[in-house]
């Protein structure tokens, strides 16, 4: 089993411990492949709803490239933030790593986003976020996250500790808070743009748009990953 598998699967047997169940979705989009002049590229995608919210986990993988992407999008009533990873492997050789909880500004979710973001980074010290995110994630980022560098298998590793540390304790807390009337509208808007954005900017685009064709990603982001 690859680590970006490994990842998948783990995550996955902790939302079921959650009370998640899968949700299937439709094969065209959930699971695909192309033969590809590398060898065969692959997206698997997975749902599982659950009373607090709602989990998208896809993965990319090919001879040359491993993508493992994660979000996780609370139920409005519910006083939780939005889960959000990536992990990119070029080949065998980490690329980056990120990992954020957010919510609207002055959102009663802040306080747990801060709260389990800050307690991870000081599990992890010796990871030290990059000075080179990318425009577009800047402008959605909690100012709290994880957006590394790895410098190898082992902080990878590490990383993915950090994912599974924080992903149990989104997932299996006690019954949250809930979010008040007046806040909810605005945490629905919050989430509706916060899923375009990563949407429009996706770095999977690229490759998806080469290798399954311009219809296709566009149907596979608005109805099966970011729907």
């Amino acid at each position: 089993m690859s680590l970006m598998s490994g990842v998948v699967e783990r995550s996955g047997l902790t939302a079921l411990a959650a009370g998640f169940a899968v949700r299937e979705g439709d094969p065209e989009l959930t699971s695909v492949t192309r033969a590809m002049p590398s060898g065969t590229l692959r997206i698997d995608t997975q749902t599982l709803v659950g009373a607090v919210g709602e989990i998208r986990m896809a993965c990319i993988q090919s001879p040359k490239i491993d993508i493992v992407t994660v979000f996780f999008y609370p139920q409005a009533a519910l006083a939780l933030p939005v889960y959000a990873m990536e992990f990119v492997l070029l080949g065998t050789r980490p690329i980056v790593a990120v990992m954020d909880l957010v919510a609207p500004a002055n959102d009663p979710a802040q306080s747990t986003a801060l709260q389990l973001l800050t307690s991870a980074h000081q599990r992890s010290p010796a990871l030290i976020n990059a000075d080179d995110a990318p425009d577009w994630y800047a402008g959605s980022r909690s100012g709290h996250d994880f957006f590394i560098r790895p410098t190898g298998r082992e902080q990878f590793d590490e990383l993915a500790a950090v994912h599974a540390g924080l992903w149990e304790a989104l997932l299996a807390a006690p019954q949250p808070a809930s979010r008040p009337a007046l806040a909810q509208a605005d945490f629905v808007e919050f989430v509706n743009h916060y899923k375009h954005h990563h949407k429009t900017h996706s770095p999977g685009l690229p490759l998806m748009t080469r290798s399954f064709g311009e219809a296709w990603t566009r149907r596979y982001l608005n109805e099966c990953f970011f729907a």
